[in-house]
């Protein structure tokens, strides 16, 4: 049996407008989790269609068939395991409370904050906990690694995470040299984990740094020397960091204690050592949120949503990679379309081809409604940074895009402070004086071929 041209068109048809109405019938982050093997296994579907109308060989036809049908032997089961994760735990978290006896500094020059991190790490009495996406074995790793095994001779604790994908390159015998001198060293699901668990989709993007209950750090770098500048093919890398001590590093501590018994099956009695006495007077309200695909309600997509339909007059966002679902859009709308003022800074050159199309998806109904849109031309902008109204900051690991929404397991922290708020103004007016300003004008002069990038952009939003 041979389909004709209009048949194909009408099977398309009829699979997308099954694609669009499963929202109706599963729960969005299953479908989030599903999108891409659902998108590969379309194309597999339409690839052996094609070959089996152009190639006469029975051979080749079985093999397609073959790969399709073990293609969907896999697809089956990891729908069952998301599914089940997601069913099994999907309401489990409690909700993140605001501390008060803190004190924070952004820190936004790539050499400090490694000297901050170093300096910090150098001078831990009892414990070191690292957690961290991507963690190479480059010079800073090596920096890094050699602390960490100086610092376990001198009777520290040293547990490290990383990501089993996102540090995929990390060498064994570096992994090896830590192991053998003392460090407690576990990956967040490698590939085949990943795969059998049905979290291949998932990823601890989380980076943080705790060194004796008392300083914590986290931002956008993880441990690599692109993060200092050092990529020819990158160049020049802005990022920032917060330093953070006092009742918030409780927080972001019972987080690492939660991912290590996750991880590695032990629970760490939660004693003085891990929770000292906060020695900190300074009042800085802070509210340290968490977030993953299994805490999706009470996570980073909340807060993004709460800081977007309660400003008043004020939002700045800075992130590397851009997705807003029509609440948030809509949010934004209302501020910039009643005077307020809303910009976005977004990198000029992405890392990867692709990010640039999604960003620019959203870039024609933006500018329509008054939002301002700067592309920061100085290098790579991967700072993730929410300004709203006159006293509250968001810094952390959660990007504003579908990843970092549903998927990924990330920490910001909300910080609540006038003073820290001028500060971080300062550091993105410098950014924008670095950037590019978009306009509706010249989005609407575009080329073809950018526009089409952009309209692309829409169908890879959930892989970005």
């Amino acid at each position: 049996m041979t389909l004709n041209f209009l048949e194909i068109i009408f099977i398309l048809l009829a699979l997308s407008m099954v694609y669009l109405n499963l929202i109706d019938i599963f729960n969005y982050v299953i479908l989030i989790n599903l999108y891409p093997y659902l998108l590969i296994f379309t194309i597999l579907a339409a690839i052996a269609s094609i070959i089996t109308h152009l190639v006469k060989s029975n051979v080749i036809h079985h093999i397609f068939y073959g790969i399709i049908a073990v293609y969907f032997i896999f697809f089956s089961y990891t729908f069952f395991r998301i599914y089940h994760n997601v069913k099994k735990i999907e309401n489990i978290g409690a909700p993140s409370k605001i501390t008060l006896k803190n004190e924070a500094s952004f820190i936004y020059e790539d050499t400090t904050m490694f000297d901050e991190i170093i300096e910090a790490v150098s001078g831990a009495k009892n414990h070191i906990h690292i957690e961290f996406f991507i963690y190479r074995d480059d010079h800073i790793g090596k920096k890094i690694k050699d602390l960490l095994i100086q610092k376990t001779k001198e009777g520290i604790h040293v547990r490290l995470i990383y990501d089993g994908i996102g540090s995929i390159g990390l060498d064994k015998n570096y992994i090896k040299e830590l192991k053998e001198n003392g460090v407690e060293i576990r990956p967040y699901n490698n590939i085949i984990g990943s795969i059998i668990k049905g979290k291949l989709n998932n990823r601890n993007h989380r980076k943080i740094v705790i060194v004796d209950g008392k300083i914590g750090f986290m931002g956008g770098i993880n441990i690599g020397d692109e993060y200092l500048g050092r990529d020819k093919k990158v160049g020049n890398w802005k990022d920032s960091l917060v330093k953070i001590k006092g009742e918030a590093v409780h927080e972001m501590q019972k987080v690492f204690l939660q991912d290590w018994h996750s991880i590695s099956g032990e629970a760490i009695r939660e004693d003085a050592s891990y929770f000292p006495k906060v020695e900190v007077e300074n009042t800085l309200p802070i509210k340290i949120i968490q977030s993953g695909y299994d805490a999706y309600l009470i996570g980073i997509k909340k807060e993004y949503y709460e800081l977007l339909s309660g400003a008043k007059k004020r939002i700045y966002i800075v992130t590397p990679y851009l997705f807003l679902d029509q609440n948030m859009l809509e949010a934004i709308q209302h501020i910039a379309n009643k005077g307020g003022d809303v910009r976005i800074i977004l990198p000029k050159n992405t890392d990867h081809p692709f990010v640039g199309w999604v960003n620019d998806s959203f870039f024609r109904e933006l500018l329509q409604n008054n939002v301002k849109i700067y592309q920061y031309s100085d290098g790579f902008l991967h700072s993730k940074i929410i300004l709203v109204d006159e006293e509250i900051v968001s810094v952390g690991s959660a990007n504003f895009n579908v990843r970092s929404q549903y998927l990924d397991y990330e920490m910001n922290a909300m910080i609540f402070s006038k003073e820290e708020l001028r500060s971080m103004l300062k550091e993105l007016n410098r950014n924008m004086k670095n950037s590019e300003e978009m306009t509706l004008q010249e989005y609407e002069n575009s080329t073809i071929w950018q526009k089409l990038k952009a309209k692309l952009g829409v169908l890879i939003r959930p892989f970005i």
